[in-house]
């Protein structure tokens, strides 16, 4: 893929430092939830970090594509700049797995 944005529903590499304190950290794979006109226009994305542990509570939801499994961390949503977060494309995550994330982060959040 050659796009210069990242889309809903993609799994990308973004690079989470500077963190701080309990901030999810360094470079790892990210759902993103935001819209593609949001992405287009801000320059920016909203995004789910994906871990690779899964700690037994309903804030991690887990997945598996093709190029990346995972947890997706419900709760520790971020909005980045994802040229300067150095952001990659990856893959999408099944319609399936993406709404069940979006459903948990739903429930966790609000």
């Amino acid at each position: 893929m050659n796009s210069k944005y990242p889309y809903q529903r993609e799994i990308i590499w973004l690079d989470f430092d500077p963190s701080l304190g309990f901030e999810i950290n360094k470079r790892r794979p990210a759902l993103v939830i935001s819209s593609d006109k949001y992405n287009l226009a801000t320059h920016m994305c909203v995004v789910l970090p994906i871990t690779s542990t899964h700690k037994g509570i309903n804030i991690f939801t887990p997945f598996s594509a093709k190029k990346i499994s995972g947890c997706v961390n419900t709760l520790q949503i971020r909005t980045v700049d994802y040229q300067r977060r150095k952001f990659e494309h990856i893959e999408f995550m099944s319609q399936p797995d993406f709404f069940l994330a979006i459903e948990r982060h739903k429930v966790n959040v609000y």
